[in-house]
């Protein structure tokens, strides 16, 4: 009798579900389990399209859990939940459709009448910015004005002007033949494209750079005091102002840089009074001045430092309450703050290292900021090297012209404050990869319509952060589709779509067990610690860019990127190392702080090092970013541990 039945039950699972022969074995031996536990499901449901689509998909995860999603559920025979749960708006749903052509190798390819006209410009554009008998250097030059042409161009396209273009050249749509551009399209590139990359070659010894309205001089005008340098230390801990290993960072630091001035910058809102007495008392003994956040008359600073200092001791308060306060970032805001730069000084990252050999006590540069800059060249044997610039703010000298200097300050703190009071607009305009994934998540789109559109950064990160306690708060937020693509795979989408509007932590948290165990994941033991530490290993991917587009690296740099091209790009982006990298190169040697202050930093490529030997570099480093929440909890830990051994 059971075998009769097991017989039916495979030959129904056969004519209704797309299933291998050892798949409709496995569910029918589940269905008879079913139908000997008396659940009171009828036979008819069992066998049911939609049940059996349902049940194969939960056996998938685990057998206990579609047994237990049996048992749990009256909709056995409900189809799947559609993307509502996702909470998308119905325009996303209408996607217009288009043929998203890509029209660059279409023009640089073959012999068509726009790769002609493509190469004419080139050559008029190289006679114009070349000497003539230089034809080593016009060669590698040449191939570089024809890729940016091209490249600039199709930037520069509309998608319908895109598709119009491709049809032009391939012959196809509108077009019986292969033609030229449209008069639109050529008058882009002679009005907008060719000027804009003549700019970027003429004066090649010069190599012009203007940053937020000041030009780079290469007679290195700025003076800079090498000997008068800042770090800033905000403790997550009131009861203890500074970890061991950073103070003893600290400590060999102020000795070596003897007899110039070495301060921190701290808040004493965020220590008890027993920590700030025994830190005046560990300053004083190492000769380290104290700046006190909290102590600055705002009453008596410029608008904009009132501004900056105002948004820091927001991100304190907030990291003190547990609201998604960041001290990296208020550590960011401070370092633009006027009446803490002083007279010319110079920031450092706490925990970098001071060099063995000092440069002068006054150095000359041409630009009033500088920043810690970089490249990485990329070779693949076949195209000319690629130079990728890169920028941190782990380093920062600030001249004595206080007035030249003060213009760039205000420039990037403007920036930065704009922002920070316009969170919401900058993360909708932003490219950046995962804001962009986390504005198009179900958990944003709700954040947005509470605050509607009115919130402030601190509370963003902290429902980010939320969003990483739990399997089930992870999926809500993220959606079915990135919870799949995380933890299982994208088949699975339906049941962790019906799983979220049942709010079934139970299942979601199976599917990450599973996970766990398929990838050999010993770290994260299947328990809920296990599980939130693993959420947790996810978490900073999309929290360093609400703290870097914000106040970091990439909210300072974008004024220098901006100056590199003439235009808005995006941060990463490639030059050719020569001799095309003029603008490169003028940075390098006038507006770098690399060789003009004490101190080296190996969190960016040093300038034209080789893409592999980055990586490798970064392969290697055990360290992390101290200001991801997960590190930070770490550090109070430890602080905790080292007070109760005192």
């Amino acid at each position: 009798m059971k075998e009769q039945q097991k017989a039916i039950f495979i030959d129904n699972i056969k004519s209704k579900c797309s299933v291998d022969e050892h798949m409709a074995k496995e569910l029918a031996d589940s269905l008879l389990e079913i139908h000997q536990l008396n659940t009171g499901i009828n036979e008819q449901t069992l066998v049911s399209e939609v049940f059996l689509t349902k049940f194969a998909l939960y056996l998938k995860i685990g057998k206990e859990i579609a047994l237990d999603w049996v048992r749990k559920n009256k909709d056995l025979d409900t189809p799947f939940p559609s993307d509502a749960v996702e909470n998308q708006p119905a325009k996303d749903a209408k996607k217009p459709v288009e043929n998203k052509a890509q029209v660059y190798g279409a023009m640089t390819v073959g012999r068509s009448p726009v790769n002609k006209a493509l190469n004419q410009l080139t050559n008029d554009l190289l006679k114009e910015v070349v000497e003539r008998g230089k034809t080593q250097k016009a060669q590698k030059l040449r191939a570089y004005i024809f890729d940016q042409l091209a490249r600039r161009l199709e930037a520069s396209l509309s998608q319908e002007q895109i598709n119009d273009l491709y049809n032009r050249i391939r012959g196809t749509g509108d077009y019986t033949k292969s033609e030229s551009f449209s008069e639109e399209q050529l008058k882009i590139l002679k009005e907008k494209v060719v000027p804009e990359l003549k700019r970027e070659l003429s004066d090649l010894s010069n190599g012009n750079v203007n940053i937020l309205g000041l030009d780079v001089s290469r007679e290195d005008k700025y003076a800079f005091d090498t000997t008068n340098i800042f770090s800033v230390w905000f403790s997550n801990n009131p009861a203890v102002y500074m970890p061991q290993h950073v103070k003893t960072q600290v400590e060999k630091t102020a000795k070596l840089n003897q007899p110039g001035k070495t301060r921190i910058v701290f808040s004493s809102l965020c220590l008890n009074e027993t920590a700030q007495i025994d830190f005046q008392q560990w300053a004083k003994e190492n000769n380290i001045e104290l700046v006190d956040i909290d102590s600055i008359d705002l009453k008596s600073v410029s608008e904009t430092d009132a501004q900056l200092l105002n948004l820091a001791k927001d991100e304190l308060e907030a990291m003190r309450k547990g609201k998604g306060g960041n001290p990296a970032a208020a550590s960011d805001l401070v370092r633009w703050v006027d009446v803490i730069i002083g007279e010319s000084s110079t920031y450092i990252d706490i925990d970098l290292p001071m060099n063995d050999k000092k440069v002068t006590v006054e150095v000359h540069s041409g630009f009033p900021v500088l920043l810690n800059m970089g490249s990485a060249l990329t070779k693949d044997g076949q195209q000319p090297a690629m130079e990728n610039p890169a920028f941190n703010t782990d380093m920062i000298a600030y001249s004595k012209d206080k007035e030249a200097r003060r213009q760039i300050i205000e420039g990037v703190a403007k920036k930065i404050i704009a922002r920070y009071e316009n969170c919401a607009k900058y993360i909708e305009e932003s490219k950046n990869e995962e804001l962009v994934r986390l504005k198009n998540s179900p958990g944003y789109k709700l954040f947005i319509e509470k605050t509607d559109g009115k919130f402030d950064l601190c509370a963003l990160r902290a429902a980010v952060s939320e969003a990483h306690q739990d399997a089930l708060s992870f999926a809500t937020f993220f959606g079915a589709e990135y919870f799949a693509k995380t933890f299982a795979t994208q088949e699975l989408i339906p049941v962790i779509k019906e799983a979220i509007q049942h709010q079934n932590q139970e299942l979601l948290t199976s599917v990450i067990e599973n996970h766990i165990e398929k990838q050999h994941l010993n770290d994260y033991p299947k328990t809920p610690d296990g599980i939130k530490k693993l959420l947790k290993s996810f978490q900073g991917i999309v929290y360093k860019p609400l703290v870097m587009e914000f106040s970091g690296p990439s909210a300072v740099s974008s004024s220098w990127v901006e100056a590199i091209s003439g235009r808005s790009i995006p941060r990463n982006f490639e030059y050719l190392a020569e001799p095309m990298s003029q603008p490169l190169r003028v940075l390098q040697h006038h507006a770098c702080v690399s060789g003009k202050a004490n101190f080296s930093s190996d969190n960016i490529p040093k300038w034209c090092e080789l893409q592999s030997d980055v990586e490798k570099r970064q392969q290697q480093r055990e360290d992390g970013l101290s200001w991801l929440p997960d590190a930070q909890e770490k550090l109070k830990r430890e602080g905790q541990q080292a007070k109760i051994e005192e």
